[in-house]
């Protein structure tokens, strides 16, 4: 599903061109359309780039990958952990 919904986000903009193209034949978007896809733009890699800079690991932690806790009944999901 998380690759389905990838694709999606991927082919989305594609399609808007498409859509466009085929109601508006000849007809370029106005400047308020291309501002606004500009915007939309920018605050979607800076949010991408927000969330990645608080999700990091700390100087000096290592990762510990997602184990299993108990028989099989619970998994943990990867974290860091202070240097050995």
């Amino acid at each position: 599903m998380p690759i389905l919904l990838a694709a999606l986000a991927f082919l989305l903009p594609l399609a808007a061109l498409l859509l466009w193209r085929h109601f508006r034949p000849g007809q370029e978007p106005s400047l308020t359309l291309v501002i606004a896809a500009f915007l939309a733009v920018a605050i979607g890699l800076g949010g991408a780039i927000f969330y990645g800079m608080s999700r990091s690991l700390e100087r000096g932690e290592r990762y510990i990958p997602p184990t299993w806790q108990g028989e099989g009944e619970r998994v943990l999901p990867g974290r860091g952990a202070g240097a050995p």
